[in-house]
Order: C-alpha cells, then sequence, then structure tokens
C-alpha cells in the first residue's frame, strides 16, 4: 500500500473526465516528442544491455503467456524500441520475427538503430503475424476498441490494461516525464465484448496503481482468442 500512496502522491496522476478532444487538446503533443523518444532509446538500451535475464515480474507474466502461443512472427502494438524483445526473445524458440507497430518518430528511430533482421518496425499492422501484443498502450489511442479488432492474429495477449467501473478518459501526468497524456480507463464489465476478445488467461498487475477520485483501479492483463468476425 505505501507504494500506492507514493504513486497517488508523487507519481503518476489521473485526473478528470474528458471527451478525448478535450483531453488531447489540454495534453499537447503528448507520446510524439523528442524527450519521450529519448526516454524510450535510455530504455531499450537498458533492456539490450540485460537481455538474457527476465528481469521482472511483467516479462516473466508476458512469457508464460507467448509460450503458449505460435511465436513465429510477434506483433508488438505500441512497443516503443522494442525493450519486450530484448528481454524475451532468447526464451522463445520458435521467435523469427518480431514487427513492433509505433508511431513515425519511434520508428524511424528504431529502425535506425535497433532494427536487426529479426526485430523491425512498421507504421502499420502487419497482416501475417502470429499473435499480437499489446502492453500499455491501448489506454492511449482513442479508437482503442477499433485497434484491436484490426488485429490479424488468432491470439492476442494485452498487458497493463487500467480498469474502471465505466469508460473514462483522464488526463495522466507523469512527472518523471515532464508530460501529459489522455488517458482511458476501461469498464471491467465490458471490456472483452468491447474488444471482441474471448479471454483463456486472466491476471493482475499489481505493480500499475492508479488513483482517482481517492480510488485505487486496478490494471489487468489476459491472453485471448478473437472472436468470429
Amino acid at each position: 500500500m505505501l507504494r500506492g500512496f507514493l504513486k497517488r502522491f508523487i507519481g503518476l496522476r489521473f485526473n478528470g473526465d474528458y471527451s478525448w478532444e478535450q483531453a488531447s487538446k489540454i495534453c499537447g503533443a503528448g507520446y510524439q516528442s523528442d524527450y519521450i523518444a529519448q526516454l524510450a532509446v535510455n530504455a531499450t538500451q537498458k533492456a539490450m544491455a540485460a537481455e538474457h535475464l527476465i528481469v521482472n515480474q511483467r516479462s516473466i507474466r508476458l512469457l508464460a503467456a507467448l509460450l503458449q502461443c505460435d511465436c513465429s512472427h510477434v506483433v508488438d502494438f505500441g512497443g516503443a524500441l522494442g525493450g519486450h524483445y530484448w528481454k524475451l526473445r532468447r526464451h522463445l524458440p520458435t521467435l523469427q520475427r518480431w514487427t513492433v507497430v509505433e508511431l513515425p518518430l519511434l520508428v524511424n528511430l528504431g529502425r535506425q538503430g535497433f532494427a536487426n533482421g529479426q526485430l523491425e518496425f512498421s507504421t502499420t499492422i502487419p497482416t501475417d503475424g502470429t499473435v499480437t501484443l499489446a502492453s500499455s498502450s491501448l489506454q492511449y489511442i482513442e479508437n482503442s476498441a477499433s485497434v484491436v479488432q484490426q488485429f490479424n492474429t488468432d491470439r492476442v495477449i494485452l498487458d497493463r490494461v487500467p480498469t474502471a467501473e465505466r469508460d473514462r478518459v483522464t488526463i495522466q501526468t507523469v512527472p518523471y516525464q515532464k508530460a501529459r497524456y489522455p488517458a482511458r480507463f476501461f469498464c471491467v464489465h465490458t471490456i472483452f465484448e468491447e474488444f471482441g476478445l474471448n479471454p483463456i488467461l486472466q491476471w493482475e498487475v499489481p505493480e500499475d496503481i492508479a488513483w482517482v477520485d481517492g480510488r485505487l483501479h486496478p490494471y489487468i492483463g489476459f491472453l485471448a482468442t478473437r472472436r468470429p468476425r
């Protein structure tokens, strides 16, 4: 609980109840800033330096889910510069390709400094992936449900998804990034219907904590199959 209180008062903050348009106008550039891009570069270089290790609980949960899938071509939606790839690639024996789908700024950085023939970067969702991973990314895009329905894989892994009793758009303030973003909380009762998914495996994400209006909102992750279109 101490960690939750620290995050509440000096860490991540979530405030307000907005439309996506309203929150976007207040937040401005958001993730598309050079400063955020440099933080991604630093984090990825750190992951590369320790790639022989599973470094935290998040990686272990993702590995457990990925090992239940065909991992020959992992599509990493919102995967920055490939941090998950560098942490997990040595533990996925069938991996052939890992495609990060990101904003143009990060795709350019990725292609220039991190792509290696197996790791690649794209601004569009590939049509030939075997499993799609989206970790802490869907809450930061406006049309998240329609994007999930565009994933071209039978199995989908969603991790670090913030939930609430109802759908709600807040403004997330991240002091150490000097940034604010629109951030959506998904209704825990309708999330699978909204995304068009059938869960196979679900887990809690206790290290992620969100306080909104004095209440704790849990994050979840899950492995799911897509419902027939």
